[in-house]
């Protein structure tokens, strides 16, 4: 139980001290093990070969990359990105932790303010929800096809 706390408050100084903005560069860092977990399993599913021949017509291993490589990997990013997105809107407990104004706290932390001391304001705790719900649900309607196209090119191998 100590761990956690431990935890968050060695985040908190290391917030002040860097000064860090909560929305940029702290989600950034929580979601790229993320990125990189799931792009890696993407790029190996991308086949050598294509790579080899980009490389015999004359391009170099940067011009391969961003001509061929690149392209061939857009649903994986894309499916990345939204989800990168739904991770950072869903934070808690760094988000708690780590924001001290209004202007800078996240729909989650700002949703648990409606609880008073004597008292808590279950509709306007309902309401807040069901609004920071559609969003999401509204991005991943939008891109469902390159979720799933992305999601399964990079698991399947051969």
């Amino acid at each position: 139980m100590i761990q956690p706390l431990k935890e968050g408050f060695l985040f908190f100084i290391l917030k002040k001290s860097l000064n860090l903005i909560y929305t940029t560069y702290y989600t950034i860092l929580f979601t790229l093990p993320f990125v990189i977990y799931i792009m890696t399993g993407f790029f190996k599913s991308i086949p050598m070969e294509l790579e080899d021949s980009a490389r015999i017509d004359g391009c170099s291993r940067i011009g391969a990359l961003i001509r061929v490589i690149l392209p061939l990997s857009g649903p994986g990013i894309a499916s990345v990105a939204i989800f990168s997105f739904l991770l950072a809107w869903d934070q808690f407990f760094y988000a708690l932790i780590l924001t001290n104004s209004y202007a800078s706290k996240t729909v989650p932390v700002a949703i648990t303010e409606f609880t008073g001391r004597h008292a808590v304001n279950y509709t306007a705790m309902t309401t807040g929800g069901v609004l920071a719900a559609i969003p999401p649900m509204i991005i991943v309607i939008i891109f469902q096809r390159l979720i799933i196209k992305g999601l399964t090119a990079g698991s399947v191998k051969g």
